[in-house]
C-alpha cells in the first residue's frame, strides 16, 4: 500500500502540472526541440522536454507541489520519503547488474555514481544497456535505491560510446545535445523500452481471466500505441482505460464490473483508467 501511495504521488503531479499558465513556456520548449530531433516521435520529444521543463527550468513546480502534499501527510514514513524528495534528478548511465528481481544497478555516465533504480516490469532487460531516466528515492529509506518518475528509456548498446562521448564534454543539464548525437548514431525511438508490449499484455490477460476476445481490442489498442504514443508511470492504466473502451464500445461481451472495480484489478486508481480511456474515446473520435 506504500509504495502505492508515493507512486500516486508522482502521478498526481504529471496529472495536474504544468498549469494552464505554464504550458506555453512548455510549448516553447518542445517547438525548440522537435526540427532539432529528426526521426524522433513527436510523443517522444514531447516526453523528454516535458520533464527537462519540470526539473531543470521550472523546479519550483516540484517543490510547491511537494509543500502541499507533505501538509497533507500523516503517515511518519511518507513523511521522511517526502522530505527526500526535494526535486528528481536526472540519471543516465549503464545497466551494469540484473540479477536483483526487483532492481536494476545502474552505473552513471558523468559521475560513476552506482544506484539500485526499481524495476518498474518483470521484462528481461540484459546488462550493458543504456537507460535514460529522472529517480527520487524509492520509499525504502534505503542507501542508493531509487525510483523513475515517469520516462524510464532504455538504449541497446550500440549507443554507449554516444553517452561516454557526452559525459567527457558536456554538463548533464545539455540533454538535447545528448539526444541529437543520439539521433545522429542512428536512435528513432525504437528502444524506447517494451512499453507497447507490455500494454497489450497486461489487456490480453485481464481479458484472458475473464474469458473475452482480445481480438478486436488488440487492432484498436496496437493503433493507438503506436500513433498517439501515450506515456503513463503504469501500462497497466492504459490497458484498464483500453479494457473499459472496449466494454463501452461493444469490442466484447460486456463484463458486469464498476470501474473502481476494473482499476481495483489492474492495480491503479480509478482516476488513471478514466484519464486513457478518454484518451482513447478522442483518439477513436
Amino acid at each position: 500500500m506504500f509504495f502505492e501511495e508515493i507512486d500516486r504521488t508522482i502521478q498526481s503531479f504529471f496529472d495536474d502540472y504544468p498549469t494552464r499558465a505554464e504550458i506555453p513556456a512548455y510549448n516553447e520548449l518542445v517547438v525548440e526541440w522537435l526540427p532539432q530531433l529528426p526521426g524522433l516521435h513527436p510523443q517522444l520529444v514531447q516526453a523528454i522536454a516535458l520533464e527537462h521543463f519540470f526539473f531543470f527550468q521550472k523546479p519550483e513546480m516540484w517543490q510547491s507541489y511537494m509543500k502541499k502534499v507533505q501538509k497533507q501527510t500523516l503517515r511518519p514514513v511518507s513523511q521522511q520519503v517526502y522530505a527526500s524528495w526535494t526535486c528528481p534528478r536526472l540519471f543516465f548511465g549503464e545497466i551494469i547488474d540484473v540479477s536483483s528481481p526487483l532492481y536494476l544497478k545502474v552505473r552513471h555516465a558523468i559521475t560513476g555514481e552506482e544506484i539500485f533504480l526499481r524495476r518498474e516490469t518483470e521484462r528481461v532487460i540484459p546488462e550493458g544497456m543504456m537507460t535514460y531516466t529522472y529517480i527520487l528515492p524509492d520509499g525504502t529509506l534505503e542507501d542508493n535505491h531509487y525510483l523513475a518518475t515517469s520516462i524510464f528509456i532504455f538504449f541497446a548498446p550500440e549507443h554507449k560510446p554516444v553517452f561516454e562521448k557526452f559525459a567527457k564534454s558536456h554538463r548533464a543539464d545539455e540533454q538535447l545535445l545528448l539526444w541529437q548525437a543520439l539521433v545522429a548514431n542512428g536512435y528513432n525511438g525504437e528502444e524506447f523500452t517494451t512499453f507497447e508490449s507490455n500494454v497489450l499484455k497486461h489487456a490480453e490477460d485481464f481479458l484472458v481471466k475473464h474469458e473475452r476476445d482480445f481480438k478486436e481490442l488488440r487492432i484498436v489498442l496496437e493503433d493507438y500505441l503506436v500513433e498517439e504514443r501515450p506515456g503513463a508511470r503504469k501500462e497497466a492504466a492504459i490497458a484498464a482505460g483500453a479494457v473499459r473502451y472496449a466494454n463501452e464500445n461493444g469490442l466484447i461481451e460486456p463484463l458486469q464490473m464498476t470501474v473502481k472495480d476494473m482499476a481495483e484489478q489492474f492495480g491503479v486508481s480509478a482516476s488513471s483508467l478514466t484519464k486513457y480511456y478518454q484518451d482513447i474515446m478522442a483518439y477513436r473520435s
